[in-house]
C-alpha cells in the first residue's frame, strides 16, 4: 500500500511549490497529473494526493526539481495559478489539503441542475443545503379538505419528541458506542465513569456531580487556600507565560470599502504570514490524522463538540503551568482528570457557564494544585488561545495528542476525541472561535465561588476568624510580657 510522503506547501503571486521529501527513490518512475484544484503525485512507493482552495494549471510553467543532497531526495513542484495574485489559504493546514475534492455533475459534464443533496459537510466547497421550500402537497379532494379541516380544530399540537434507539453514544460528536467493550481491562485506567456502555448522558453527570461532591476535601483546600502566597508551585504557575501569550490577536477582516476608497487605502495595505509557524514533528502529526470532512452540526451536536474542546483546552492549560511547559509522566492523568469531557465522556451539553463550573470544580478537587485564582487564570488562557485562532487551538490539541500518545492506556482518548478535534479544528473559522472566546470570557467574569455547591466563601470566613483571635492572644501574651518585664525592672531598682 502506498505511503504518504512528508512534505510542505508555500506559494507567491503567480505559482504554488510542494516540496515532498522522497528519500532513496528512482526519480525515473515519478509522475504527477494536475486537474483543476487537484493535483496527484506518484513516485514508488510515496502516493500524495492534494486538494488546493484554488486552481492550479498544468502548462509550460509547471515542473519538478529533484535535489538529491536535500534529506537524501527532495522534489520540488512548481504549480502555477490559474489565477495570479490570488492568495491560496490555509496551506499550511495539511490535513485539509489531504481530503478528496467532492464529485460535481459539472466535473462530468452534466448540468448543474441535479437534485440538491439533503446533507451538508462542514468546509465543503460543492455541498449545500438542503431546500428550504418543500414541494407543494397534492391538491386534496373536497370532502378530504372537509374531513380533514373538521379533526384538525380538534387536535392539540404536540412537541417534536427526538428519541435515541440504540446503545449510549460518547466521544467526538458521539460518534462511538461499545468502544470500551473491546477495551475492558483499559477502561477503570482511563476513564472515572464505571459505565460508559450503558449510563445515558443524564446519568453521567449525575453521578459525576456525586463523586466530585464526595471527594472535595475542605481540609486541602483551606491548606492551599492559606499557603497560597509561600507556595513556590503555585507561584511558578501563576507566573508562567504560554507559547501563544507573545502572538497576535485575531482580528475580523475590514468591511467591504468602495471601489472609489480601494486607490487611497493600497499604500496602507500589508500583507501578513499566520502568526505561528507549525513545527515539523507537527506537520508529520497531521499527515497522521484522519482524512474526513464533518456533517454541518445541529444546534445540540454544536454545544457538545464546542463545549468539549473548551473543556479539554483547559485541562492542557493547567498541565502547561503546573509543568511550566514540559510535560511529565503525570500529564496525561491531569488533563484527562481535569476534563469531564475526558474522564467522564460529559461534556457540558447546554451553556459555556456550566464549561466554567465543571473546571472550577474539578481544579479544586483533583490536581496537586487546587487555588481557586489559578482555576480562573486557566479559563482565561483558553480566551487568549481562541482569540488567537485555530493554529494555536491546534498546537495546543497536538501537544496533547503527543503526550497521550505516548501514554500506556490514555491513548484511547485520541482515538476517542483528539484526532477528530485536531482534524475539525483546521477548517473551522476563527470568527467561530472569536464568538466562543467572548462567551467564555462573560460566563467566567459571571461566575462566582458561591455558584461551586460548596460553600467557599463561607469556610474562607471561618478560616480567617479563627486566624485572628490567635493573633489577638499573641498580641496580649506579648502585652503581658512587656508588663512583667517592667514590674521585675522597678524590683531590681528598688
Amino acid at each position: 500500500m502506498p505511503s504518504t510522503p512528508r512534505f510542505t506547501v508555500t506559494q507567491d503571486d503567480k505559482m504554488v511549490y510542494v516540496e515532498i521529501h522522497v528519500p532513496y527513490v528512482r526519480v525515473t518512475e515519478m509522475e504527477y497529473h494536475i486537474d483543476g484544484t487537484s493535483f496527484t503525485f506518484w513516485c514508488k512507493p510515496y502516493l500524495l494526493n492534494l486538494t488546493f482552495p484554488g486552481g492550479v494549471v498544468d502548462d509550460d510553467r509547471a515542473k519538478a526539481v529533484y535535489d538529491i543532497n536535500k534529506e537524501h531526495g527532495t522534489i520540488m513542484v512548481h504549480l502555477p495559478k490559474e489565477t495570479p495574485n490570488v492568495h491560496f489559504p490555509d496551506l499550511d493546514l495539511l490535513t485539509t489539503l489531504l481530503q478528496q475534492k467532492k464529485w460535481r455533475p459539472q466535473d462530468e459534464g452534466l448540468p448543474d441542475s441535479l437534485p440538491a443533496p439533503l446533507i451538508e459537510v462542514v468546509g465543503g466547497s460543492s455541498s449545500v443545503e438542503a431546500s428550504a421550500s418543500p414541494p407543494p402537497p397534492p391538491a386534496p379532494s373536497s370532502l378530504s379538505s372537509t374531513t380533514d379541516s373538521s379533526l384538525l380544530s380538534f387536535e392539540t399540537p404536540k412537541e417534536h419528541v427526538s428519541l435515541h434507539v440504540g446503545p449510549p453514544t460518547y466521544g467526538f460528536n458521539n460518534r462511538f458506542s461499545d468502544f470500551f467493550k473491546c477495551w475492558h481491562g483499559e477502561l477503570h485506567e482511563v476513564l472515572s465513569l464505571p459505565t460508559p456502555e450503558t449510563s445515558t448522558p443524564a446519568e453521567r453527570t449525575k453521578m459525576r456531580l456525586e463523586l466530585e461532591d464526595h471527594d472535595f476535601d475542605v481540609e486541602r483546600y483551606l491548606l492551599d487556600f492559606a499557603n497560597q502566597g509561600e507556595d513556590d508551585h503555585f507561584k511558578a504557575a501563576m507566573s508562567y507565560t504560554p507559547f501563544w501569550a507573545a502572538l497576535p490577536v485575531w482580528t475580523p477582516p475590514p468591511p467591504k470599502v468602495l471601489i472609489a476608497h480601494v486607490t487611497d487605502s493600497l499604500a496602507n495595505v500589508t500583507l501578513h504570514a499566520s502568526s505561528i509557524e507549525l513545527t515539523d514533528k507537527e506537520k508529520e502529526a497531521l499527515l497522521r490524522l484522519p482524512r474526513r470532512e464533518y456533517l454541518a452540526f445541529t444546534a445540540a451536536e454544536a454545544a457538545v463538540v464546542w463545549h468539549g474542546l473548551l473543556d479539554i483546552l483547559a485541562a492542557y492549560s493547567y498541565d502547561l503551568r503546573t509543568s511550566e511547559g514540559d510535560p511529565t509522566v503525570e500529564s496525561a492523568w491531569t488533563i484527562s482528570i481535569l476534563s469531564s469531557t475526558l474522564s467522564w465522556l460529559d461534556p457540558a451539553t447546554t451553556t459555556v457557564a456550566d464549561v466554567v463550573r465543571n473546571t472550577m470544580r474539578r481544579t479544586l478537587v483533583y490536581p496537586f494544585l487546587r487555588q481557586w485564582d489559578l482555576g480562573v487564570v486557566v479559563v482565561n488562557d483558553v480566551v487568549a488561545m481562541l482569540r488567537r485562532g485555530k493554529r494555536v487551538v491546534l498546537r495546543a490539541l497536538l501537544a496533547i495528542h503527543s503526550i497521550f500518545e505516548t501514554s500506556e492506556t490514555y491513548y484511547l482518548l485520541n482515538t476517542l476525541f483528539i484526532n477528530d478535534y485536531a482534524t475539525w479544528i483546521q477548517s473551522t473559522a476563527d470568527a467561530h472561535l472569536n464568538e466562543y472566546a467572548n462567551q467564555l470570557d462573560a460566563a467566567l467574569a459571571a461566575f462566582h465561588k458561591q455558584q461551586s455547591g460548596w460553600g467557599l466563601v463561607e469556610i474562607e470566613a471561618a478560616l480567617l476568624e479563627e486566624d485572628e483571635p490567635s493573633s489577638d492572644e499573641e498580641l496580649s501574651g506579648e502585652d503581658s510580657s512587656g508588663e512583667e518585664d517592667s514590674d521585675d525592672n522597678e524590683t531590681m531598682a528598688q
